[in-house]
């Protein structure tokens, strides 16, 4: 007995939008424009939506324009981090070197954002570098040569671009510096930086307490979002560099009462893509 089979038709499947939840939750922080794009619902529904989701103890919040994830998320792999918000990153790194002096003895963890500043840095004459980020170390060695460059020894993270462990700790706590530069993954809406590992934020606590000068480097996406382990509170910090697609709300957090004592925004303008240049790792 033969059988008949109907063909397939999914003229009639209703293919139903991504929930706001997941997708904060997998971007981190998630503009309201990227979110309208992504679930074809209405900014006035989103909004309340997050309300409504917030109201029932998940973990979302609105601030300013956008959906921030307040919860533990797990971390991302280096290079999609080297990938996300690139021209923000590039551009923070740029504003970042030209605080640099001559003669500056210089502090900087390992990141992606970091790894992106590392080419700015190598055309600044500060007098050395100690680090814990492979990539960066080896790009300022390359472009500067008479700069003294000082990779901390210990264990590789996974990512194979950032060197922790007691003795990283030890080798970062064994002098000051004029500059101590951090990027954390997150900045928290009650202004603490959080970092993927305890190790991670263990570095940068190390950095902080024995710098001159602590500068946090941070694109406006990790603003208002959490990670898994805490490291030090805004008001250690000396200055904060984010982008101007900070708005008034986050702003506030970076540098109001309570946040760091200065607040610079790299302004993203026509000409930046022009310059900007793609670091092949």
């Amino acid at each position: 007995m033969s059988k008949e089979f109907l063909p397939l038709s999914f003229d009639n499947v209703e293919q139903s939008a991504p929930s706001l939840l997941p997708l904060v939750a997998m971007h981190g922080s998630l503009s309201l424009e990227l979110a309208v794009q992504l679930t074809g619902s209405s900014a006035e529904e989103l909004f309340n939506e997050a309300v409504e989701l917030q109201a029932s103890g998940e973990a979302i919040a609105i601030l300013d324009d956008r959906f921030v994830f307040t919860a533990k998320r797990e971390m991302r792999p280096f290079v999609k981090r080297m990938g996300q918000d690139y021209l923000q990153k590039y551009l923070i790194g740029r504003s970042a070197a030209e605080l640099l002096g001559k003669g500056d003895v210089v502090a900087v963890e390992a990141g992606s954002t970091l790894t992106i500043f590392a080419q700015h840095l190598a055309g600044v004459p500060v007098s050395s570098v100690y680090t814990n980020c492979l990539s960066l170390s080896a790009i300022v060695a390359e472009r500067q040569p008479e700069l003294e460059v000082h990779l901390a020894g210990g264990w590789m993270q996974s990512d194979g671009q950032s060197i922790l462990g007691d003795e990283a700790e030890a080798f970062i706590a064994a002098r000051r510096y004029d500059w101590g530069i951090v990027s954390p993954n997150a900045i928290s809406v009650d202004g603490v930086l959080y970092y993927g590992t305890e190790e991670e934020a263990a570095f940068a606590c190390r950095i902080s307490a024995r710098a001159q000068q602590v500068l946090v480097l941070a694109n406006s996406a990790k603003v208002g979002v959490k990670d898994k382990a805490a490291a030090f509170h805004l008001r250690e910090a000396d200055i904060v560099i984010s982008d101007d697609g900070l708005g008034a709300q986050g702003r506030k957090l970076l540098a109001g009462e309570g946040g760091a004592r200065r607040l610079i925004l790299a302004e993203i303008d026509e000409d930046s893509p022009e310059e900007l240049v793609l670091l092949d790792l």
